[in-house]
């Protein structure tokens, strides 16, 4: 029954995102600022809702990315260098959170916790966070009718963090509740950006579908996160097959960076952190 909702929502996200995509300024504008606030509203008479200070952070982190692409896109802000570095950290902040939240699982994690996080898939992490690519590859292909953001972040790197990401979910967990619960969620919201990207045979637009649908996605699961309308499976948690995605995802990170760098062409600026420091200490 997971894999049915899986592949139902990834359709219905799919769909919803690339109408969504094809929305101007003002639908934008309604999309991302009014609704927000009714949706808000309506979470905060809600019996069922998932409201935490926790959920709130991140409803108005995805929104702000949303009203971000939408100005980058129609009102110029693409030109701005400050614009484009609001965007690259608001995506740097989210893997921070992530890798810092395992890292946390790992610290303070016992027998009295159900599983905990893993120190090589927070290792990947980091890796991750070093090969974003920096705002400058950002831009707006004014040639199409939408205007899409285009982010070349590579296909090497969205792969890393795709299996980093997945592996986060899988294998952490709040404080009283179960490893691998959200582990269904996370395969949807993962896939559908890639299965656009694919579809497009674009990979500079992963980034720009990535934002929607994952926007989608929370407010979907924070006003339904319960059974039936939400799959949980904890059940599927096995701490054997958590760890070894996280040595999959470091050595799938490691390979990443490796290539990253060594495929930088000569005189090229550096292209993310890890090229920055590799250029300061000798390298080409």
């Amino acid at each position: 029954m997971e894999f049915v909702w899986i592949i139902v929502s990834v359709m219905i996200v799919g769909a919803l995102t690339m109408w969504l995509e094809r929305l101007k300024l003002f639908g934008n504008t309604v999309a991302w600022l009014v609704l927000p606030i009714v949706v808000a509203c309506l979470w905060a008479i809600s019996d069922s809702a998932l409201v935490n200070m926790f959920s709130y952070i991140k409803f108005v982190s995805v929104i702000a990315a949303c009203l971000m692409v939408a100005a980058m896109r129609f009102k110029g802000w693409c030109d701005h260098h400050w614009a484009r570095v609001i965007m690259y950290l608001i995506l740097f902040i989210n893997i921070c959170e992530g890798v810092g939240f395992e890292i946390l699982d790992i610290t303070t994690g016992g027998p009295e916790r159900h599983y905990g996080g893993f120190i090589f898939n927070a290792m990947a992490g980091i890796l991750i966070l070093l090969t974003q690519a920096y705002p400058r590859l950002m831009q707006i292909d004014s040639s199409h009718p939408n205007r899409p953001l285009m982010y070349d972040l590579g296909l090497p790197w969205i792969l890393a963090y795709m299996l980093w990401n997945i592996t986060f979910i899988y294998g952490c967990n709040a404080p009283g509740e179960p490893a691998g619960q959200w582990a269904a969620t996370g395969i949807a919201h993962l896939a559908t950006p890639f299965l656009l990207m694919m579809w497009r045979k674009r990979i500079d637009l992963w980034f720009h579908a990535r934002v929607i649908s994952l926007t989608i996605y929370v407010v979907y699961i924070i006003s339904f996160p319960r059974e039936p309308w939400l799959p949980l499976t904890e059940e599927w948690m096995v701490r054997e097959v958590a760890d070894g995605m996280g040595i999959a995802a470091f050595v799938l990170a490691l390979v990443m960076s490796i290539l990253i760098v060594r495929g930088r062409a000569a005189g090229e600026p550096p292209r993310n952190l890890l090229e920055s420091a590799w250029v300061k200490v000798g390298g080409r």
